[in-house]
C-alpha cells in the first residue's frame, strides 16, 4: 500500500511534526 515515493510525497504534503519528535 505505502510506495517509497509515496512517503517522499508524505513529507511534502504534510510536514509530520511526529517524524520529528521521532527522529529528535
Amino acid at each position: 500500500m505505502i510506495e517509497p515515493h509515496s512517503v517522499s510525497a508524505a513529507h511534502v504534503y504534510f510536514p509530520d511534526p511526529w517524524w520529528k519528535k521521532r527522529h529528535h
